[in-house]
């Protein structure tokens, strides 16, 4: 939409409509605060008190099947590095 030249309203306006279909039927990806519950969640089912780079294997293993197709990978990765002890 930003690409189009400024003379071409109908590409621009053919792209803010596709957007707002995907944004209709496309869901948002999970915000830093819901992550950091369903990760609270994980560490809680796994009896994590207080989680170490050890711990990553296990945690990922139980935890990206939860987040899949939600959140950012990388950003769950950033968030639960931001965890350890």
């Amino acid at each position: 939409m930003d690409t189009a030249p400024e003379s071409r309203q109908d590409i621009r306006e053919e792209a803010r409509a596709r957007m707002e279909v995907y944004k209709e039927f496309a869901p948002e990806d999970m915000s830093a605060e819901q992550i950091k519950e369903v990760i609270a969640a994980v560490l809680a089912e796994l009896a994590i008190e207080a989680p170490t780079p050890a711990d990553k294997g296990k945690i990922m293993k139980v935890l990206m099947p939860k987040v899949k197709g939600k959140a950012d990978g990388k950003m769950v990765n950033e968030i639960l590095a931001g965890m350890f002890k």
